[in-house]
């Protein structure tokens, strides 16, 4: 873990903390200890480490609240990347932003939803989530959606847009009622199906 990413999840727990808790403070979530590392290992193990999947855990009953039905993964910096890049690619293989989902979709337990967060250098940071969860803002927000061949839809926003369009309350309600399932749907659309706003 770079003291770059440490930060950049530092500073998502606060804002998401923050909007947890409609404005009155900024506890409730934090850093994984290890960056989720520990989870990674015992699952190679057999065991299963759930309160330490991802890159978020809670620290308040509101933070457990929101965390019993997805599961953040948190990737910043990692050079020049974009969501284009697997249309623009010459060379077999995943492009960065296929592999961030992929891992997230594997650092998840069992009924909850992955949830990615994601920051390019000198970018936003932007919310990611299955599109069957339906987290969409207001029509007039800028978006994106990303079909990969693997991972099936994505939806994507700025960070600062879901804080202020989605309330903690229809995020886990919205969540609640997508976790069900357990596997993500599979794709066979090309990897980019449509970008509005970017």
């Amino acid at each position: 873990m770079s003291s770059k990413g440490g930060s950049f999840e530092r500073e998502v727990c606060k804002e998401l903390s923050t909007w947890l808790n409609h404005g009155a403070n900024d506890e409730g979530l934090w850093r994984t200890s290890s960056s989720g590392g520990r989870s990674t290992v015992r699952r190679k193990d057999g065991r299963r480490a759930d309160a330490h999947a991802g890159d978020i855990v809670a620290t308040t009953a509101e933070g457990v609240a929101l965390l019993r039905h997805v599961c953040f993964e948190l990737k910043t910096g990692y050079g020049r990347w974009s969501v284009q890049d697997d249309i623009d690619r010459t060379q077999p293989g995943k492009s960065k932003f296929a592999k961030f989902v992929e891992q997230a979709v594997r650092q998840c337990p069992s009924g909850k939803l992955p949830v990615l967060i994601t920051r390019r250098l000198g970018g936003h940071a932007m919310m990611w989530t299955p599109e069957r969860m339906h987290c969409t803002p207001l029509e007039d927000a800028p978006t994106i959606r990303v079909c990969l061949s693997t991972e099936g839809e994505w939806f994507g926003m700025t960070l600062s847009t879901f804080k202020t369009r989605i309330t903690p309350e229809r995020f886990m309600f919205l969540a609640m009622h997508s976790s069900s399932a357990i596997a993500l749907p599979q794709a066979k659309a090309n990897p980019l199906k449509r970008t509005r706003g970017v």
